[in-house]
């Protein structure tokens, strides 16, 4: 397996357990320090995190045979949008005031799902498994 692949599926693997961890810490920790809409939001932070850790194990697995660059931008934009949105999130429901770049970080998000399907739709032969 390339460099890359074993990068995306490493970095999948690490917001799954950072994930883990803090949805243990929201489930045992936040219950009663956290007002109803911040607890809420947390908590899809937590679900987006686990989103983007299996999407960047899933991608590192399927980009291993021949990716393109547009394969691998896609994965680190997941990985990228993933960190700033979950990361805003996570800080604002915390301490009330995030620095505003959720949105920014959702949008780099999307941008790379839908690229990483095109990717993946117009691969032709190039992607193993996919023949």
């Amino acid at each position: 397996m390339d460099f890359l692949p074993r990068l995306w599926c490493g970095f999948g693997a690490l917001l799954i357990a950072v994930g883990i961890g803090l949805g243990a810490w929201h489930a045992h920790g936040l219950t009663e320090q956290l007002d109803s809409h911040a607890y809420t939001s947390f908590g899809r932070g937590l679900q987006q995190q686990y989103i983007a850790g299996l999407g960047l194990l899933a991608a590192g697995i399927l980009l291993r045979g021949g990716a393109s660059r547009l394969g691998h931008m896609a994965a680190a934009g997941i990985f990228v949008g993933a960190v700033m949105f979950c990361g805003d999130v996570y800080i604002g429901a915390l301490t009330g005031e995030g620095f505003g770049i959720a949105p920014m970080g959702g949008s780099i998000t999307i941008l790379s799902w839908v690229l990483l399907g095109g990717d993946i739709l117009f691969s032709g032969d190039r992607l193993k498994g996919f023949k």
